[in-house]
């Protein structure tokens, strides 16, 4: 999208949490965007297929300024037993509950700390960007 810059900062997928596994396959890319899952860093090449747990495991991209013509396309997959999804997908998306649960997530230390860090990084990318344009 001209104009805009992508940003996934840190989190769980808390509209599933009740999924098993999440799948990121890289369909096209034209630089590189590293997905970080609790601070272990994947870059991902075309054709590659990562799985985790994005429910259960904190993880980001790391801030990055695109450029004009920059791209990445990655298809992400999130999987849960029949039963889980049956009971949980409408209680995963009422918004008292999702509440609750982003505010017990946000509190975990782990995350605490690699949320300051991800905002710390995009700071300095945005001072490094403006002072490259001035």
């Amino acid at each position: 999208n001209s104009g805009a810059n992508p940003k996934l900062p840190v989190h769980y997928d808390s509209d599933n949490y009740f999924s098993k596994l999440t799948i990121d396959y890289q369909l096209n890319k034209n630089i590189d965007w590293p997905i970080v899952i609790e601070n272990e860093s994947f870059n991902l090449e075309h054709g590659d297929l990562l799985v985790f747990w994005g429910a259960g495991q904190v993880h980001w991209r790391e801030p990055i300024l695109f450029k004009e013509g920059d791209s990445t396309e990655v298809l992400t997959m999130h999987f849960s037993t029949r039963e889980d999804f049956e009971k949980l997908n409408l209680a995963a998306r009422d918004p008292e509950e999702r509440k609750k649960r982003l505010k017990t997530w946000q509190s975990d230390p782990l995350f605490l700390k690699y949320n300051n860090d991800f905002f710390e990084k995009e700071a300095n990318l945005t001072k490094v960007n403006e002072t490259n344009n001035t």
